[in-house]
């Protein structure tokens, strides 16, 4: 009966001091949200009868034969993409390359 009055005891003196109360004079501010950034798209064609080799910022993104197109999802800003010919070609090859912006949920059309 004492080990069940103490447990008692204990679990109340737990369940008042152990909630922290704001000090005098403050006032509780949540902790912000997360952004959820929108993603946009950008839809690259080759309109070309030879294969384009595509980067996206100078990284290689992927080969892309003529009469098709590839579909990239990407983060809200500036992008340069350049398409360099990867068959078909005599001495060197064709380059082509434009900048777009693409903007949250936002489609961009690019054709070579």
């Amino acid at each position: 009966m004492k080990g069940g009055i103490l447990l008692l005891v204990m679990v109340s003196l737990f369940a008042v001091g152990g909630c922290k109360k704001p000090a005098e004079g403050t006032t509780y501010v949540p902790p912000p949200t997360p952004t959820v950034v929108k993603k946009g798209k950008m839809r690259i064609a080759n309109n070309g009868y030879n294969a384009l080799n595509v980067y996206v910022n100078g990284i290689f993104e992927k080969r892309v034969p003529g009469g098709t197109y590839i579909m990239k999802e990407v983060v809200p800003g500036s992008y340069s993409i350049k398409g360099v010919q990867a068959e078909g070609y005599y001495d060197k090859p064709l380059t082509v390359g434009t900048t777009v912006t693409v903007v949250s949920e936002g489609l961009v059309l690019v054709n070579f």
